[in-house]
């Protein structure tokens, strides 16, 4: 899925960035420099290894959404992303591992998919066409990333989602063959959808 990287003010240095890192009781935004990805035995990208004025962190990211950073990202981007402590890893002052929940653009808005604390993954974006079921039936809507929103037959016809639409859904998500992402929708636009069978 294509990820914008997100850049603070030009006037706002990594130690600025830093120092006035914004905190909620779950989760805090970090702004900084991408110095490298991180890779797992296998080679995928598993985490952004940023640095915040003197000090570097490392962020773990989602698997569904690790091609598309690499993809969108390069060493030396400014880069804005909520996280939250990754309770898992070993945690000192001289190396942070935090997970990651989003990349932010300039407003602060989610710009990728990432795991909220209740272990769903959102998708913000607009729709690009609609996607139809084998018998022709619309059973969701592709966005301009690429990612596919499954929302089954039932779902279409509640929402009525048509190209241009804004969509910001929520759900678990996968990689698809092209290399973005597919979620299975539990709730678009603030509306929650019936868990049915996937057709």
């Amino acid at each position: 899925m294509p990820i914008k990287k997100a850049t603070t003010r030009s006037n706002d240095s990594p130690a600025t960035a830093r120092s006035s890192t914004s905190r909620t009781a779950k989760t805090q935004t970090l702004s900084g420099t991408l110095l490298q990805f991180v890779f797992n035995p296998k080679g995928a990208v598993e985490g952004l290894y940023i640095a915040l004025g003197d000090a570097q962190v490392q962020v773990v990211i989602p698997q569904e959404c690790s091609d598309a950073l690499a993809r969108s990202l390069r060493a030396g981007d400014r880069v804005t992303v909520r996280v939250g402590l990754d309770d898992e890893s070993d945690n000192d002052e001289l190396h942070r591992v935090y997970r990651l929940v989003a990349v932010l653009n300039d407003a602060g808005k989610p710009l990728s998919v990432g795991g909220d604390a209740d272990g769903r993954s959102k998708i913000v974006g607009t729709v690009k066409y609609l996607n139809f079921a084998k018998h022709g039936e619309p059973n969701g809507v592709v966005l301009e990333s690429g990612d596919f929103i499954h929302l089954k037959p039932e779902g279409m016809k509640r929402l009525q989602l048509v190209v241009g639409d804004a969509v910001r859904a929520e759900g678990k998500t996968r990689s698809h063959i092209l290399g973005g992402v597919v979620l299975e929708a539990e709730s678009v636009n603030g509306k929650k959808l019936a868990k049915k069978k996937t057709r």
